[in-house]
């Protein structure tokens, strides 16, 4: 079987379009306050959402799953400042943030914090 260079071309071309339909939003600086997490994210388009953040303490080598927060959130085009309410100790953590769409889970995005 010959495969043809152009036949590739295209075939990756089409996966990647596929690819970035499934990214449409992108999670900036986090910071913590005041008993609460701020999030800044960029969705593509607006959208009825859930915000889902997974903490992890950091501690040594190792790391532990203190909470999972989750906020309801109405996106708007461009720029949002999502509100997270969630106590942290002073500390070292690891925050995997995930955006929920449509019952739909979005690829997530790691943070690290220091409080």
């Amino acid at each position: 079987m010959v495969v043809r260079p152009n036949l590739l071309y295209g075939i990756f071309i089409v996966i990647a379009v596929i690819a970035t339909g499934c990214i449409s939003f992108s999670v900036g600086a986090v910071s913590y306050s005041n008993n609460n997490l701020t999030v800044y994210v960029t969705e593509g388009t607006p959208a009825t959402a859930n915000l889902q953040v997974r903490v992890f303490e950091v501690q040594d080598l190792g790391q532990k799953e203190i909470g999972v927060p989750i906020a309801p959130v109405t996106l708007k085009s461009g720029g949002n400042v999502i509100i997270v309410p969630f106590h942290l100790e002073p500390g070292t953590y690891k925050l995997y943030i995930y955006l929920i769409v449509d019952g739909k889970r979005k690829p997530a995005v790691i943070r690290d914090i220091m409080v």
